[in-house]
C-alpha cells in the first residue's frame, strides 16, 4: 500500500469563498506528498562492516520522454480536476451554512415542499388520465354498462353487469397510461429521495473534500491510462526523488533531456511545498 498524502481541508473553500484567483484556490484540495524526512545518521561501527550487496539507489521509475509526457498530461488533468472540485467543494459549504443558518424549520419545509410537489403531480396525473380515457373509442360502452348496472333491479344482473364495467374500465385505463406516463408519481419514492438527499447534504466537509480528491485522482489515472492506486504511487515517488534529490540517474537524466515540466506539474499538485499555502502554487498550463 503507497503513502497516501495528508489533505488540508479547510482552506480551498475559504479562500474561494472570499475570491481568491484559481491558482491558489487548491489549498483544501490538494494530496500533498510529504518532504523525504532527513534520516538520522547511525553511529560508526566500531568494527569495519562488510559491504553491502544491494544498492542504495531507488530503482528506476520512468522508461522514455513520451511516458513522461502522459504523466505531465495526467497532472495537469488532476489539476484542473481539483479545480473544477474546489468550486464545487466551496458552493456545497456555501449551501450548508445558509441552510443552517435558516434553522431547524428550513427541514420541515423542505419535506413539506416535496410532500407538495409530489401531490401535485399525482392530482396532474389522474386528470391527464380521466381526460384520456374519455377519449377512448370504448368509453361509451363503459358509460352504458355503468347506467345499466346501477339502473338494474336484479341484485344478479346488476352484479355482472358491474363486473363487465369493471373489466372494461380497466383496459381502457390501461391503453391511457402511456399518454401520461410522464406525469406519474410515487409519494413513497419521492419521500425517500428527499431523506437521502437530507443525508447527503449533512455529509462531512471532510468526505466532500475526499471525494474531490479521489474523482481528481482518477480523473490523472485514466488520462495516464492506469490503475489509480498505481498512478498515485508513481507520482509519489516522483515527488519524494525530487524533493529528496533521491531519483534514480537514469531518470534524473531522461528528465533532463525531455526538458519536462515534471517538478512545476508536480508542485501544482502539492508536491514538496509542505502546505500549497506557504508559497504561491504554479499554474499548469
Amino acid at each position: 500500500m503507497c503513502r497516501r498524502p495528508a489533505v488540508a481541508v479547510l482552506a480551498v473553500v475559504g479562500l474561494l469563498a472570499l475570491g481568491a484567483p484559481a491558482s491558489a484556490q487548491l489549498g483544501g484540495l490538494i494530496k500533498k506528498v510529504p518532504k523525504v524526512p532527513t534520516p538520522a545518521l547511525p553511529a560508526p561501527p566500531s568494527t569495519p562492516s562488510a559491504p553491502s550487496s544491494t544498492s542504495t539507489e531507488p530503482a528506476p521509475i520512468l522508461a522514455s520522454c513520451d511516458q513522461l509526457k502522459q504523466l505531465i498530461d495526467a497532472f495537469k488533468a488532476e489539476r484542473q480536476a481539483l479545480e473544477q472540485g474546489a468550486r464545487e467543494a466551496a458552493a456545497f459549504r456555501a449551501r450548508i451554512a445558509a441552510e443552517d443558518q435558516a434553522g431547524p424549520e428550513a427541514q420541515q419545509e423542505r419535506m413539506m415542499g416535496v410532500l407538495e410537489a409530489s401531490a401535485a403531480k399525482e392530482q396532474k396525473y389522474k386528470d391527464c388520465l380521466d381526460a384520456a380515457m374519455l377519449k377512448d373509442a370504448d368509453n361509451p360502452k363503459l358509460e352504458r354498462l355503468e347506467m345499466q348496472a346501477e339502473d338494474e333491479l336484479d341484485d344478479d344482473k346488476a352484479a355482472k353487469l358491474s363486473e363487465q364495467a369493471d373489466a372494461l374500465r380497466k383496459v381502457i385505463k390501461h391503453r391511457a397510461e402511456p399518454a401520461c406516463a410522464a406525469l406519474k408519481t410515487d409519494m413513497g419514492a419521492d419521500m425517500k429521495a428527499f431523506t437521502e438527499a437530507e443525508v447527503a447534504r449533512r455529509q462531512s466537509e471532510e468526505q466532500v473534500i475526499e471525494n474531490v480528491n479521489t474523482r481528481a485522482e482518477q480523473a490523472g489515472a485514466d488520462s495516464a491510462k492506469m490503475v489509480r492506486v498505481d498512478y498515485a504511487k508513481m507520482k509519489e515517488d516522483l515527488c519524494v526523488g525530487i524533493v529528496g534529490s533521491k531519483l534514480n540517474a537514469s531518470d534524473r537524466a531522461l528528465i533532463d533531456s525531455c526538458g519536462s515540466q515534471l517538478p512545476d506539474a508536480l508542485r501544482a499538485l502539492g508536491c514538496g511545498s509542505g502546505s500549497p499555502w506557504g508559497a504561491p502554487t504554479p499554474a499548469v498550463k
